[in-house]
């Protein structure tokens, strides 16, 4: 495990590191932010490098931020309503892997720094023309 660092690597390419962390936190916040019909009052935990922060505050809807530092738990509240969890690992590892896997035309290797929990692994091996995975 390599963390706090997380790489995604496809077919020997790196698709996603710190030095894209925009991409990562585009992809952690925005579904959700999208799925409210107005969030105002947002809440996020985990979030101590700022970049889902400056994820949230691209919605004009938002008047209020809350913002704790609970590493390694990431938590994301809207309007007081948790929104991702430990316990909805599902919904951040997809958000991480599917772009970048259907990004690419048909991924067959594929790379995972830092995915310890294997939530990351679990979401590649769901693509069909994937034939290796080293983590």
């Amino acid at each position: 495990d390599a963390s706090p660092c997380r790489l995604l690597f496809l077919d020997g390419v790196l698709h996603m590191a710190n030095q894209t962390d925009r991409v990562f936190h585009e992809t952690l916040v925005h579904p959700a932010m999208f799925a409210h019909p107005s969030p105002k009052s947002v809440g996020i935990l985990g979030g101590g490098d700022g970049g889902s922060l400056r994820e949230v505050l691209k919605h004009k809807s938002v008047t209020d931020v809350t913002m704790g530092d609970a590493s390694p738990c990431r938590l994301l509240f809207l309007d007081g309503v948790l929104h991702m969890a430990n316990q909805t690992d599902r919904v951040f590892h997809e958000t991480l892997v599917h772009p970048a896997m259907f990004a690419h035309p048909s991924p067959k290797s594929v790379g995972i720094l830092g995915g310890g929990d294997g939530g990351s692994l679990r979401e590649v091996l769901k693509h069909k023309s994937v034939t290796d995975v080293t983590m």
